[in-house]
């Protein structure tokens, strides 16, 4: 079906994405681990694609897009026990190669533990505290599986944003991206 050649082609794409990354910092039977868990994760990544349709517009249908395939991504990454700092490589590969300008992974309890570059951040666990990353506690309790914020000025250093988090695939976390002004 359309929906499974879309789905082996997204995951080929990773593959050779995670392959390059990896080229020099993990052996080769991680990164074919990593390719297996991807191609089982196929039916996962359709799910992706009529996620994608939350989107209102197309640069937050490629941010969803994005976010859900990240999402995948760790899972599969994590079951082939890549270690950190090589999944944060794949993070920072991919941020150089689009329009994303940032990758956040949390915990369950909403503290970044993974990202395109270093972070020090800890998510609001209740929705409706005032942050503007408070909507995105939400994915942590399971009550959205998309969060997608409009452009404006992030708490953090002022800089105009747009923030789009998804729900993890293997347990609570929120995996957001975001796109500078500069980008939109």
């Amino acid at each position: 079906s359309l929906e499974t050649h879309a789905a082996f082609s997204l995951t080929s794409h990773w593959t050779r994405l995670g392959a390059t990354a990896h080229t020099r910092k993990c052996d080769t039977g991680a990164v074919f681990s990593l390719a297996i868990h991807l191609r089982r994760g196929a039916a996962g990544i359709v799910t992706l694609m009529t996620t994608v349709n939350k989107g209102r517009n197309k640069r937050e249908k490629m941010m969803v897009a994005a976010a859900m395939t990240v999402a995948h991504y760790l899972d599969a990454a994590l079951k082939a026990k890549l270690l950190p700092d090589e999944i944060e490589t794949v993070l920072a590969a991919i941020v150089r190669r689009s329009g994303i300008s940032e990758f956040w992974i949390t915990d369950e309890h909403g503290c970044v533990v993974l990202g395109s570059e270093e972070m020090d951040f800890q998510f609001p666990t209740d929705p409706d505290a005032t942050s503007q990353a408070a909507p995105f506690a939400n994915l942590l309790r399971g009550r959205e599986t998309v969060v997608i914020q409009d452009p404006a000025a992030r708490e953090l250093d002022g800089k105009v944003y747009q923030y789009v988090g998804v729900a993890g695939v293997d347990r609570p976390r929120i995996i957001q991206v975001g796109a500078s002004a500069d980008i939109l």
